[in-house]
C-alpha cells in the first residue's frame, strides 16, 4: 500500500503532566511535558534525561495491554518509514473509490 499506514496501532499513556505515545509501525517514540507544552510541539523522546520516564510509562502501557488482553506489540520486526508519504494516482484513486469519494471529495454514487 506505498509508503504510508492508513491504520496505524499506536497506544498511549498519559498523567496528571507527562503523555507518551508509541508508534510500534514506524519505531517512534513521542514524549510529552503537557504541564510545559500543552500543545505537544516539543517531543522530549529524544532526550537522555527522560528515558528513566519513558521506560516506567512505557511499562504502564504493558500492564495496560496484559489487563485488557491487547496482544499488539510495542515494536515491529519491519518498521515503515516514519516519513509520511501521501497516496497518488491510481493508489490514491483505489483509497477514495474504496471510501466511496472522488478527488473532490463528494460521495460515489453507490
Amino acid at each position: 500500500m506505498g509508503g504510508y499506514l492508513i491504520l496505524s496501532p499506536q497506544r498511549a499513556v498519559r498523567d496528571d503532566r507527562w503523555k507518551l505515545i508509541r508508534y510500534p509501525l514506524i519505531h517512534h517514540t513521542q514524549l510529552f511535558d503537557l504541564a510545559a507544552d500543552p500543545l505537544e510541539m516539543h517531543n522530549l523522546a529524544d532526550d537522555p534525561a527522560q528515558a528513566e520516564r519513558i521506560e516506567r510509562m512505557t511499562g504502564l502501557i504493558r500492564r495496560w495491554q496484559a489487563e485488557l488482553g491487547d496482544q499488539t506489540p510495542l515494536a515491529s520486526a519491519a518498521p515503515g518509514p516514519f516519513e509520511f508519504v501521501p497516496p497518488t494516482g491510481d493508489e490514491l484513486d483505489a483509497i477514495l473509490k474504496r471510501w466511496r469519494m472522488g478527488r473532490d471529495r463528494k460521495r460515489l454514487p453507490r
